[in-house]
C-alpha cells in the first residue's frame, strides 16, 4: 500500500519564550483509490456516514428534519488530487478535502461535514 503525503506546514506555538513548546503537523494526503473504499462517519453522530465503494459509487446517509429519519442517498465519486467529489443522482455535488494525521488516520472535510475512516 503506496501512501504520498505531503507536508503543508509545521506550525510552532510560542509561550512567551524563543523556544518551541509545541508542534502541530497540518498534512495533505492523496491516498491510493483502494483506501478511500470504506465506511466514513461523523464522529458524535454515527448515523451521518458516507460508504465509498470500490466501484466508483457511493451511499450517503444523513438525517432529514423533515421525515425525522436517516435517508440514504445514492451517488458516484471522484478523486481529484487530495479531493473527493461526491456526485448526486440529482446533479448537486459535495467536494470533500482528504487529510490524514502523523499516525495515518483519514479524515474527509469542507465547511459542513467531517467525516474519520472507518478501519
Amino acid at each position: 500500500m503506496k501512501k504520498i503525503v505531503l507536508i503543508v506546514f509545521s506550525l510552532c506555538f510560542l509561550m512567551n519564550t524563543s523556544r518551541c513548546t509545541h508542534q502541530k503537523q497540518i498534512v495533505v494526503c492523496c491516498p491510493e483509490s483502494e483506501e478511500l473504499a470504506g465506511e466514513w462517519f461523523t464522529p458524535h453522530a454515527a448515523f451521518v456516514k458516507i460508504v465509498l465503494k470500490d466501484n466508483g459509487s457511493f451511499d450517503f446517509f444523513n438525517y432529514d428534519s423533515v421525515s425525522s429519519r436517516v435517508v440514504c442517498i445514492e451517488g458516484k465519486y471522484e478523486k481529484d488530487k487530495n479531493k473527493i467529489i461526491l456526485l448526486f443522482q440529482d446533479k448537486n455535488q459535495i467536494n470533500l478535502s482528504i487529510s490524514c494525521d502523523e499516525v495515518g488516520n483519514y479524515y474527509l472535510k469542507n465547511e459542513d461535514f467531517y467525516f474519520v475512516k472507518n478501519d
